[in-house]
């Protein structure tokens, strides 16, 4: 059984919303074609998809005197890869000011989401919208169509959700027990999209999405709280997250509160 986070201080908190999103991405290089690699303190992964939130570094441990050097050896190996790179400024980041460096190498921030996370047994639920069904997406078919849902809201080009269904079924068997992919219909037409994903002790919610002609009527709400229903049922307590700014008010509503921060930077 893998370790379950119980009684966290804020700092458990902090450590366990960074470290869930970490191992979520990481995963992606674990998938057929992918890489991971963690050395000379930085911790990256490439798949060869063509979109940035897939390729990327997701922690940094510098020395003063090697980040200019580590950065440009991360472009050359994602520009060598043809694919582009993103790299996450988490609450362990150091140096603390990363960003800075990374800008100085031509690098652009994003955005900065923050780092949430809710005890599951004070996980405010209200009744699901009428006519909505959620199920877990265990075909193709099913995979796909919650794929391209959650793609089309992060503004990802949905072509390229065959190519990432492929990454999700060649994973190992221990991330497909550790991840479940929603997908949710109303009156059977497929509209949303979550996934959970159970590491460092919590149960992390990722790829929540509602098509837009269905947005605002709790869609989002259900669909996350559905994620972390399931990990309560595998015994999780905590649930955890990263907010866009549309999607903050949701968390909110649900009962999140943010212990950190990420900068995301292309």
């Amino acid at each position: 059984m893998p370790r379950i986070l119980t009684d966290p201080s804020p700092k458990d908190l902090v450590d366990a919303v960074e470290q869930n999103c970490i191992d979520f991405f990481m995963e992606y290089g674990r998938g057929k074609g992918g890489e991971v690699h963690t050395e000379r303190g930085v911790t990256w992964f490439a798949t060869g998809i063509p979109h940035a939130l897939f390729n990327g570094v997701m922690a940094a441990h510098l020395a003063a005197d090697e980040i200019d050097a580590r950065i440009d050896e991360l472009i050359v190996a994602h520009r060598e890869r043809n694919v582009p790179l993103e790299w996450t400024v988490g609450t362990s980041t150091v140096p603390a000011d990363l960003g800075r460096h990374l800008e100085a190498k031509g690098l652009r921030h994003v955005l900065t989401v923050p780092g949430m996370a809710v005890p599951l047994d004070r996980l405010r639920e209200e009744p699901r919208p009428d006519g909505l069904t959620i199920e877990p997406a265990e075909d193709r078919e099913d995979l796909e169509k919650a794929l391209r849902i959650a793609l089309a809201t992060f503004e990802i080009p949905t072509p390229l959700a065959p190519r990432l269904a492929d990454l999700e079924e060649s994973m190992p068997r221990d991330h497909r027990d550790a991840a479940q992919i929603l997908l949710g219909r109303v009156r059977g037409r497929p509209v949303a999209s979550s996934e959970l994903f159970a590491s460092a002790g919590v149960a992390g919610v990722y790829f929540v999405g509602t098509l837009p002609g269905f947005r605002g009527h709790g869609i989002a709400r259900a669909m996350t709280a559905a994620a972390l229903r399931e990990g309560a049922h595998r015994g999780y307590r905590i649930g955890t997250l990263q907010a866009t700014p549309m999607g903050v008010p949701v968390y909110r509503r649900l009962g999140f509160r943010a212990y950190s921060e990420f900068a995301i930077y292309t």
